[in-house]
């Protein structure tokens, strides 16, 4: 495996083009949708109108849900909370791995200007619950799946967020510029 400098120096001899990793994400991002949506339709929650977006997702066929607040413009930071998995105990367990409880974010985003909630379709098991209520499983798995980083950026940019204030813990993530999202600030969870 080479690095950057390495890559510049052999394709300037070899006369041929390099791209990145970014550009790869770019490409295929234009070309391939990993997306449909599938409606779309005003919502009354108990944090205030919302437009209820709902998508398809194309290769496994599982429903995921956006939650927009607000109108979103071009250059707007908007306050976004991407929930996966989703677990029925997310929404009434006061415990949860989560940096960001799903009832909680949407009461944050409802305080702002405009922002997303999105919910990742996540099929729950028995056995999963049950592990759940027993704190068997109480950490969230440290490898997020990569494509699930890819149907969540898909769906972000279809309702037309660029800048985002992610509501979750400061991490590494994969890069967003690929899909022209870019993360301008991490918002902890202040329990």
């Amino acid at each position: 495996m080479a690095r950057l400098p390495d890559l510049l120096k052999f394709s300037k001899k070899h006369e041929i083009k390099i791209g990145t990793i970014a550009d790869l994400i770019e490409y295929r991002s234009k070309k391939e949708k990993l997306i449909k949506r599938i409606s779309e339709e005003k919502v009354n929650t108990e944090f205030g109108m919302m437009k209820l977006i709902v998508y398809s997702d194309l290769l496994s066929k599982n429903t995921h849900l956006a939650f927009v607040k607000g109108e979103i413009e071009k250059d707007d930071e908007v306050v976004v909370r991407v929930h996966e998995p989703l677990s029925i105990l997310d929404f009434v367990s006061k415990e949860t791995p989560h940096s960001w409880p799903p009832l909680k974010a949407l009461k944050k985003i409802s305080n702002e200007k405009n922002g997303v909630v999105i919910f990742l379709n996540y099929n729950e098991s028995q056995n999963n619950i049950t592990s759940k209520l027993n704190h068997e499983n109480i950490t969230l798995k440290k490898s997020t799946d990569l494509r699930s980083y890819g149907i969540g950026s898909q769906i972000l940019v279809d309702i037309g967020v660029s800048k985002m204030k992610l509501l979750a813990a400061p991490r590494k993530m994969p890069s967003m510029a690929g899909y022209g999202l870019q993360v301008t600030e991490f918002i902890e969870n202040d329990i």
